[in-house]
């Protein structure tokens, strides 16, 4: 089954009226890359998150973000740096005696030093929160898992029906590509015969030699051949579903290097026409494949 690389999940956990929420988003990536934001008291369990993702996804980029709220949060208190508040108070008394600064320094100055105060959790602290941290983890990533499933059954489908357009595209360019060589060389064998009759002399041999040369250059069966071997080993692939968007990426890469080729070799509008719109079905796909796991 095919997994798209873009999704949310979300998760709670409670535990001593404690709210623990967890959210993780990804977006596509072509590797795997994570970021992590929580508060600072639970910053020894990111790799535990980390690990995590890391085992129920391949490919993506995450954000995870954790919050805790709840009554148990009251047990925090605000503690106040005694030693440093009076070291801002010093320095600044100094300063002012030395520079002769009007003013004085009160309450409300120290108030907005933010160095001096710090937080101190009471409550419970990292050891408790990480199993509960866990629990909201594996909900959040359980729901973020399921999103990029379904989604992703969305790209295959859609992939899928592409695929068998290209397919049917090719047919048409295997018709079409003959009868407009075996059209070129009459063309050219007929504007050869106009020279002759207007009494200039050509070298019969080396035009015969050249006219094969021409029409071998703009023979394109091997690109086709090429072409329907690299959709039968894409099915193949596709039909394995997820981890694998980057190999397909890659099919689609030599896919592009055979049409491509086809065009520059063609002698004929509709060969062009049958170019472009191969092009734009194969954009279309590696633009879907670019969110596939």
């Amino acid at each position: 089954m095919w997994r798209s690389m873009t999704g949310w999940g979300k998760g709670l956990a409670e535990i001593e009226g404690r709210t623990i929420t967890v959210e993780v988003r990804s977006v596509n990536h072509r590797h795997f890359e994570i970021s992590v934001k929580t508060a600072r008291s639970l910053g020894s369990i990111e790799p535990l998150i980390r690990e995590s993702v890391r085992n129920r996804f391949e490919r993506g980029k995450f954000d995870v973000y954790i919050a805790v709220s709840g009554d148990a949060l009251d047990s925090r208190e605000i503690r106040l740096d005694r030693a440093a508040a009076k070291q801002y108070l010093e320095g600044l008394n100094t300063l002012k005696r030395e520079l002769n600064l009007p003013g004085e320094v009160t309450l409300e100055t120290l108030a907005g030093m933010r160095e001096i105060f710090f937080v101190e959790d009471n409550g419970g602290g990292p050891e408790i929160a990480s199993t509960f941290v866990e629990t909201a983890l594996d909900e959040a990533l359980g729901n973020l898992e399921d999103m990029r499933r379904k989604e992703g059954q969305a790209l295959g489908q859609d992939i899928a029906n592409r695929v068998d357009t290209v397919s049917d595209l090719l047919d048409r360019l295997r018709e079409t590509v003959p009868a407009t060589v075996a059209q070129y060389r009459e063309r050219l064998r007929a504007r050869i015969t106009d020279l002759l009759n207007a009494d200039i002399q050509p070298d019969s041999g080396r035009l015969e030699q050249e006219i094969i040369l021409l029409t071998q250059r703009s023979d394109t069966s091997e690109e086709i051949t090429r072409l329907e071997s690299h959709i039968g080993q894409f099915r193949d692939q596709f039909d394995k579903g997820s981890p694998a968007g980057r190999k397909l990426d890659f099919l689609l890469q030599e896919m592009h290097r055979e049409v491509n080729t086809v065009g520059s070799k063609s002698l004929d509008t509709d060969v062009s026409a049958l170019v472009i719109e191969l092009k734009g079905e194969l954009e279309k796909i590696r633009e879907q494949v670019q969110n596939l796991e």
